[in-house]
């Protein structure tokens, strides 16, 4: 833990890079509650993303639903990981990659 009184830049540069990390685990565990029940967000979006195959796609692709067709299922892979473009993750291939690498 950071100790204001022990005036180490190491220390405050240690505290500052964990507080980095638990935020952005906190972010990027955020990412699940997207990819469920979110077939009426991506209704009124155009593009969305997959985290588990990495790929970007428009909506219109979607045809296979779980949940009581609630949940999208990725055209591409047909796994349910699919975010939509107003999410607040970018759908770009490093979000993804990084979603990727935490969820699978």
């Amino acid at each position: 833990m950071f100790n204001p009184k022990s005036n180490s830049l190491f220390s405050a540069l240690l505290f500052i890079y964990g507080a980095v990390v638990i935020n952005l685990e906190m972010e990027i565990k955020q990412a699940s509650k997207y990819s469920i029940y979110n077939m009426s967000e991506l209704e009124k979006t155009n593009k969305a993303g997959c985290y588990h195959c990495k790929s970007t796609f428009d909506t219109s692709e979607i045809s296979e639903t779980t949940d009581d067709g609630k949940t999208a299922m990725c055209p591409k892979c047909g796994i349910d990981s699919v975010l939509p473009d107003s999410s607040p993750f970018k759908i770009d291939k490093k979000t993804l990659t990084e979603l990727n690498n935490y969820w699978f």
